[in-house]
Order: C-alpha cells, then sequence, then structure tokens
C-alpha cells in the first residue's frame, strides 16, 4: 500500500472512532449529569444507554455519509468532503503534482479531471498532464501539441496539433483544490489513433 494511502486510511480510522466513540460520549455524560457532572439523571441506566444508543447511530450515520458517499463526478461542487480530505492529503504529503480521477465520455466529448494544490496553473503542468497520461499521448499520436490561452480568461485553454483542434481544458479554482478537465473531441483523437496501440501496450508499457 502507498504510504500517503496507509496514512489517509490511518486519520479515517481515527475520525471514525472520534464521531462513533468519543463524542456520543460526551454528549450523554453532558446530557445525562450536566457539563460538571453534579446532575442527577432519573431515568436510571436505561435512559443512559438509550441516549447513549442514539448518538451512537446519529454520528455513525452521519460518519457513514462522509466517507462512504458516492464516487465524484467531474465538477469539483459534487466531490464529497472525504474525498476533497483525502485527495488534499494525497497531493500535500505524497508530493504529487496532481491526481486523476475516472474519465467519462458523453456527446462524443471525452472528460478527464485533475486535481491539484496549485492555484496558478501554467502550460507547463497542462502539458505534463498531457505527456504523462501514456494513453492518451501515445495512443493517439500527441507528439508536438501546443496548447494556447482562450485569450478570454485565464482559466481557458485550447489544444492543437498541426493547426488541427482536438479539445479544451477549463481550469476551476476551489478553496483548497483546483480542478483541471480536458475536453477531448473524441472524433478527432479517433482520426488519430494508433491502431497498432493495443498490440504493442505490452512492449510499450515496459521501455
Amino acid at each position: 500500500m502507498d504510504p500517503t494511502d496507509a496514512m489517509i486510511k490511518g486519520w479515517g480510522t481515527f475520525f471514525t472512532f472520534l464521531f462513533v466513540g468519543f463524542f456520543p460520549y460526551i454528549l450523554t455524560k453532558i446530557i445525562c449529569f450536566g457539563p460538571k457532572g453534579d446532575k442527577y439523571f432519573k431515568g436510571g441506566i436505561a435512559g443512559v444507554i438509550a441516549i447513549w444508543l442514539f448518538h451512537v447511530m446519529l454520528f455513525g450515520t452521519l460518519t457513514s455519509i462522509m466517507f462512504t458517499a458516492s464516487k465524484p463526478t467531474i465538477t469539483l461542487e459534487n466531490i464529497t468532503f472525504s474525498d476533497k480530505y483525502a485527495m488534499f492529503l494525497k497531493l500535500t504529503l505524497g508530493h504529487h503534482d496532481y491526481l486523476s480521477l475516472s474519465s467519462t465520455t458523453e456527446d462524443f466529448t471525452l472528460y478527464m479531471p485533475y486535481y491539484t494544490t496549485k492555484d496558478d496553473i501554467d502550460e507547463d503542468l497542462l502539458s505534463k498532464i498531457i505527456t504523462d497520461n501514456f494513453f492518451i499521448y501515445v495512443r493517439y499520436q500527441l507528439e508536438g501539441f501546443e496548447i494556447n490561452n482562450s485569450g478570454i480568461s485565464k482559466d481557458n485553454w485550447y489544444i492543437y496539433l498541426n493547426g488541427e483542434y482536438l479539445g479544451s481544458i477549463f481550469v476551476k479554482h476551489g478553496l483548497f483544490l483546483t480542478e483541471i478537465v480536458y475536453r477531448w473531441d473524441m472524433e478527432k483523437l479517433n482520426d488519430r489513433e494508433d491502431k497498432t496501440f493495443m498490440q504493442q501496450l505490452p512492449e510499450l508499457r515496459f521501455e
């Protein structure tokens, strides 16, 4: 297991214990016996257990929602808090420039989302993401591609190869994470596809 993944899992276990074990205990103690522990509770031991179980179920449900929510889509707003937290830790502690999430295809457009803690997104990082993506860069023979700013916004970019438009890049800044979404024109990519790529794949990956 990646050391950063292990650390994230450890923190997840810690917060689970905090929410499900510690908080219900503290709240039950305050409700039943007061902040100073000098209050008499008339409900007896059964009442104390009932209140404790209620809080365990409440915080257990909140923890479940936080850590097992559905996977994020390509928009930064739809990423769960736990996903943002895990990505932020991995980017910061693992010293990664960026992280990728699952791509989706819709109406002949391939959406590929990436996330980084960098706020100043430049051409070097955007180019690095493309060249690092073996299945895009090699499969569709993108050597020599160019990335140009749209001129409308510093967060909108276009991808060209030999003057031909291949896709666009949109950048959206969040509080701790910056989202970079590549929108590839699949029809243009398919026209450039190396048909022998899949046959060469085992050799290419280990060169």
